[in-house]
């Protein structure tokens, strides 16, 4: 049974649903709420009790809200009618549901709804609010919703790190990202009447959403078996439609084709009900992993590594180390290496082990060692200095850590910060085996063991970087580190760090594009505040995937490799499909992918009337290097560019991080140009993420009686796998029956194989 309980104050707005089994909190103040926006921006209406529900005018357009209680679901009725004597034009018109989304705190943040998945569709909406304890509330319209928007919370002209609720527009005069937004201009002619009906279900878990809503409101839904698929790969789908259809399949030149994938890029799958609905869904087809790989090394080179107070600024050091190392490339590797002698000293004295830019940010000094090691690992011979460095400076990551385990900056639990614990574990790996590291390989694990029991113990009631909420990399970055260290553990010992690293993976879930049917956000993690960080957009933009959606992959790995559940497998394959996204199919890469419908800021972009001088003797880039200059724009379901190719530092060579933040020094606070202050190096992640969990590993899994495989191809005759692998070097099974099993026309032994992730 639905329930609404209104406000006291009896006009329109809500207290709270209540259905059988949880309860969807709204902010009264908020809403629901109807709005007018012109050009000096939104104006709300006022509305009162009558015979038909709550009524209110505003420019003379009547606004009615009604609310009808049901036993499988509630509806919001709203219906706005043109009372005046000419036709009404604006800018929008729409409501703000006032669906309570303020995340504040541990526990708090516990029964509230985050906005997880929103949808626009040609003819009509649908989507979900999710609560980390896993209550989902799906909101449904039948009829085409032009728009959706955040409310986020804001300082004066900052924008932080929470949504108070969402928006809605009914009518909306603006160009769309593309035509499965349905074209509703926000007109009403003189007496025209406008209906749109919201409803709203509990659905018990997301494994079950599409075919509710596709039982209970009729409509379709395409549902891909993957959505990310290799060059000659079926794609597979499930249609789901109570009315014939006609599906279409067009190619990312266009074409309109069968349902083999031989181009590289996305696929638009169109499907149109007799009854009148149009469905969408995109697969993309992806290049070989060493593409992407050694892409993102020349990538690094193009948008060049900055000496700033953030490590966020030289991540792309971990894609040119990492592709170095499996696909050395003399003149790329060496134009890498002169970066880094003359990048790197400028943030950390490797001489007296000192970080020489805001030392107390325990993530760069953790981040120095996992890129330490991933360079020593690129050419141990020649780059044995940088494991010694690394284990040195590893030293100062151990001051940090307190009695209780954790690693902290000053008084804040910092470990899931980026995540302290697992750099320090790579340093492990990389040492354990050495026989004159063995006494500090021994210190550097108990070091590890002390933070992950702390985490183990408290879970999600720890703290995060900037303003406090549910954040995605601080519930990600606990299971990640949680599940990497129990992988180092007897499998008699591992059982309460996985039950530890599956609910923080859980609690999650409610950050996660999951089921979205679109190839370029699937499994990518939800993140808004980034852009005014990384690339100086004044706007806080819905991101998924960005760079940090990687903390997630990673967590699904360990996961997989702990659990052998194969829902960690797909969401892995998935979500790492969406990020290499990020480079497009001339090479060129992006610093996140916008999934908001329709965003009207001021993004950054060069002053080419102010060229400046690129102050780093390492980088003779063909690109010129300018000032910045803010542009109004609208910016809409897209990828967004990095701005480290032209935004450098000049001959100020060290700078923040980011425009608004001070050069924080070893020795003082200086007030520097803001001059090439900029965080987008942060997408590398995605490629260190890469390389650890997919690069040169192929999976066979047997899922529900079908086996399903990735980096591989698998012929299945009679009770034998013949699996062909190029380019692997291991490769995991997780077969429940038994198989007489090939790899390469070699047979293979399961009981040494299965379940194992295993050198081939």
């Amino acid at each position: 049974m639905t329930n609404f309980v209104l406000s006291s104050k009896n006009d329109g707005r809500l207290k709270c649903i209540n259905f059988d089994n949880m309860s969807v909190a709204f902010n009264e103040e908020l809403g629901p709420r109807f709005y007018i926006e012109n050009q000096d921006g939104k104006n709300y209406v006022d509305l009162h009790k009558s015979n038909n529900g709550f009524e209110g005018i505003l420019n003379n357009i009547k606004f009615t809200l009604n609310f009808v209680d049901n036993n499988d679901y509630g509806t919001i009725y709203t219906r706005i009618e043109n009372i005046g004597n000419e036709d009404f034009c604006g800018k929008s018109l729409g409501i703000k549901l006032g669906i309570d989304t303020y995340m504040v705190s541990y526990p708090q943040w516990n029964d509230i709804f985050f906005p997880t998945m929103l949808r626009c569709e040609n003819t009509h909406f649908f989507g979900y609010f999710m609560t980390p304890q896993g209550k989902i509330m799906s909101l449904v319209s039948k009829s085409p919703i032009a728009s959706y928007s955040y409310d986020y919370n804001k300082e004066g002209d900052s924008y932080g790190h929470r949504i108070h609720t969402v928006n809605f527009d009914y009518l909306k005069t603006a160009n769309m990202p593309n035509d499965r937004y349905p074209n509703t201009p926000c007109k009403l002619a003189k007496g025209e009447v406008f209906e749109r009906s919201f409803y709203v279900m509990a659905v018990d878990n997301l494994d079950n959403y599409y075919n509710k809503i596709y039982q209970t409101f009729d409509l379709p839904f395409i549902i891909a078996n993957k959505y990310t698929v290799e060059k000659g790969e079926e794609i597979k789908v499930n249609m789901l439609s109570k009315a014939p259809y006609k599906l279409e399949i067009t190619d990312p030149t266009g074409n309109i084709v069968n349902n083999i994938a031989n181009e590289v890029g996305v696929y638009s799958i169109k499907a149109t009900t007799d009854d009148g609905y149009i469905c969408n869904s995109y697969i993309y087809c992806r290049s070989s992993l060493d593409w992407y790989m050694n892409k993102a090394r020349e990538q690094a080179i193009i948008n060049p590594p900055h000496a700033t107070t953030h490590t966020e600024s030289w991540y792309g050091f971990f894609s040119g180390y990492l592709a170095s190392k499996h696909y050395p490339n003399e003149k790329l590797d060496k134009k890498l290496d002169q970066m880094f002698e003359e990048i790197m000293p400028y943030m950390y004295d490797f001489e007296n082990v000192k970080a020489l830019v805001i030392p107390v940010r325990v993530q760069n000094l953790a981040l120095l060692v996992s890129l330490l090691v991933d360079r020593y690992e690129s050419n141990p011979t020649k780059n044995e200095k940088s494991l010694d460095d690394a284990i040195r400076f590893a030293e100062l990551i151990l001051n940090t850590q307190k009695k209780d385990g954790a690693y902290y900056r000053n008084n804040t639990h910092y470990t899931c910060v980026i995540y302290i614990a697992k750099s320090m574990l790579e340093l492990w790996y990389a040492e354990k085996d050495i026989p004159k590291y063995k006494d500090v390989a021994d210190k550097h694990y108990n070091s590890v063991k002390m933070a992950i029991d702390n985490l183990v113990e408290k879970l999600d009631n720890i703290e995060t970087e900037g303003e406090m909420t549910f954040e995605d990399g601080m519930i990600s970055c606990a299971s990640l580190q949680i599940g990497m260290f129990a992988l180092t553990l007897p499998e008699n010992k591992r059982e309460p760090y996985v039950k530890a690293a599956k609910y923080m993976d859980e609690i999650h879930s409610c950050l996660e594009n999951k089921i979205v049917p679109d190839c370029r956000m699937k499994g990518g993690s939800l993140r808004f505040w980034e852009a005014k960080y990384d690339v100086m957009i004044k706007s806080n933009l819905m991101s998924s995937p960005h760079g940090w959606t990687a903390w997630t992959m990673y967590a699904k790995y360990y996961l997989y490799l702990l659990t052998n559940e194969v829902k960690y497998l797909k969401e892995l394959m998935d979500g790492m499909g969406a990020c290499i996204q990020l480079i497009n199919n001339e090479g060129k890469l992006r610093w996140a992918f916008v999934t908001d419908p329709y965003v009207e800021t001021e993004i950054f972009v060069p002053d080419t009337s102010n060229e400046i001088k690129d102050g780093y003797n390492s980088i003779d880039l063909k690109t010129k290097a300018y000032r910045g200059k803010h542009i109004k724009c609208v910016v809409g379901e897209q990828y967004i560019d990095m701005i480290s190719g032209w935004f450098r530092t000049g001959e100020q060579k060290v700078t923040g991080g980011f425009l608004e933040c001070p050069l924080v020094a070893w020795d003082g606070v200086f007030n520097v140009d803001k001059q090439g202050g900029t965080c987008d190096n942060d997408v590398h992640e995605i490629f260190k993420c890469m390389e650890e969990t997919i690069l040169k590993k192929a999976y066979v899994a047997e899922d529900n009686g079908k086996i399903i495989s990735y980096n591989c191809k698998v012929i299945i005759k009679d009770n034998k796998i013949n699996i062909s692998a190029e380019n692997i070097e291991q490769i995991h099974l997780n077969l429940k029956n038994k198989y007489e099993v090939f790899l390469n026309g070699k047979p293979i032994n399961l009981k040494d194989y299965n379940n194992k992730m295993m050198t081939i």
